[in-house]
């Protein structure tokens, strides 16, 4: 399980996956933010740091590119089903679930 943003490093490790059909499953949950950088800004004192919002990233759309079958979820139910889904065919499998980024808390 990792945030979007913490899952940019591990993009080729997708490719790895496929490659290799590793039976992983990786759940991103997306924020559209930097939020660790907002509390490093935060912990510095500067504000108004441009770049830290990042809406409309597409991680399931990346995971397709690199082979992976990739689920985007809206719903409690829905996550329950991706998961079955995933665990059920031993290849790699990305689930993408969006959390409320849109407030002034990072977390």
């Amino acid at each position: 399980m990792t945030h979007r943003t913490g899952a940019d490093p591990h993009v080729p490790a997708l490719w790895t996956a496929a490659g290799y059909e590793v039976p992983v499953t990786v759940v991103v949950l997306r924020n559209d933010r930097y939020a660790v950088l907002e509390d490093y800004c935060d912990f510095l004192g500067v504000s108004g740091v441009p770049g830290l919002r990042v809406p409309g990233i597409d991680a399931v759309a990346l995971a397709r590119g690199y082979g992976v079958t990739g689920y985007r979820v809206e719903q409690a139910d829905e996550v329950t089903w991706a998961l079955r889904n995933a665990l059920a065919r031993p290849r790699p499998h990305l689930i993408e679930v969006p959390i409320d980024g849109s407030g002034d808390t990072h977390w």
